[in-house]
């Protein structure tokens, strides 16, 4: 059995609406932080009966962007799914965990590039039509950069089997947050 994950990138771009986040803001979600990894507790959803993978981890970014007073805010955070998420205890179980975050420390990387790339435009306030299309491609090219990453682990990383492969990968990874 492999491990698997699926991927879910929430972009929502809510110019004068109700902020984004609020609606991933409870117990189902879980937003990446450095101080709380995933948890086996955190995988919720029963196994289906009818799969052989031992994992599947629902991991995203969730993305709100506003102009308030002309000043642009945004918001934008990686997220794990608890109740969408689950596992089946495996050979190699333990090893299990530090696959599925990976996948979830790549949405991070890739909420930390959207951050960045949000920060560098020019106010977008100013012009907001034509600013919406540059936030939409900016959004779009990230989403494809994010299921990129993760089948570029997967495959890899044989879902966590390869474990030199795992390894590299991790460190790949924590270098990656660190430069963002």
């Amino acid at each position: 059995m492999s491990p698997t994950f699926l991927f879910l990138m929430f972009f929502a771009l809510l110019l004068f609406d109700a902020h984004a986040t609020q609606t991933l803001n409870n117990d189902e979600f879980k937003f990446w932080s450095k101080q709380r990894e995933l948890q086996w507790e955190d995988f919720r959803k029963v196994p289906p009966t009818k799969n052989e993978k031992a994992a599947l981890s629902l991991v995203g970014v969730d993305f709100f962007a506003n102009c308030i007073d002309g000043k642009f805010r945004f918001e934008v955070n990686a997220f794990f799914n608890r109740d969408s998420s689950w596992v089946r205890k495996v050979k190699g179980f333990d090893k299990l965990l530090r696959h599925e975050q990976g996948h979830f420390d790549i949405a991070e990387i890739a909420a930390r590039e959207l951050r960045k790339a949000l920060r560098e435009l020019a106010d977008p306030c100013d012009d907001l039509e034509a600013r919406k299309k540059q936030i939409n491609a900016l959004t779009v090219f990230n989403k494809r950069r994010l299921a990129n990453l993760q089948n570029d682990y997967d495959q890899e990383t044989r879902n966590g089997a390869h474990g030199k492969k795992q390894n590299q990968w991790e460190e790949k990874i924590a270098k990656r947050l660190k430069e963002l």
